[in-house]
């Protein structure tokens, strides 16, 4: 039996990731260039609610290219990103033009809480 140590696994996952990355983003790119990029089908069979504010942008940024780099997982799940207010959502969608500039919005679904009468508690 070999024993790694920690040092050289922590480099090897870096490496898997970057790999990981790169074809996922390769495959992005691949599939979206010059195509329509279809809708995710409303038959989707899972539904995930994702609450997203500053700073966790960059977060929900990468999980959408990666969800998108997959037909498969687009096909199975819905994306609901939900925003505390209207100016977080406006916010979310400057820095999309920057995290994916290629990505159309309408592959995700914005949801904005209005805020309760009583206020936030």
């Amino acid at each position: 039996r070999k024993v790694v140590p920690l040092p050289a696994l922590e480099s090897a996952a870096k490496h898997v990731d970057a790999a990981v990355r790169a074809t996922l983003q390769e495959r992005w790119r691949a599939w979206s260039a010059g195509h329509d990029i279809p809708l995710p089908p409303s038959g989707a069979v899972v539904g995930a609610s994702i609450a997203v504010h500053p700073p966790k942008f960059y977060s929900a940024a990468l999980f959408l290219r990666e969800w998108a780099a997959c037909p498969a997982a687009m096909a199975a799940l819905r994306i609901f990103l939900v925003f505390s207010d209207s100016r977080d959502h406006k916010l979310f969608m400057r820095a999309q033009e920057c995290f994916n500039p290629d990505m159309p919005s309408e592959l995700w679904t914005p949801v904005v809480v209005p805020k309760p009468h009583s206020g936030w508690s």
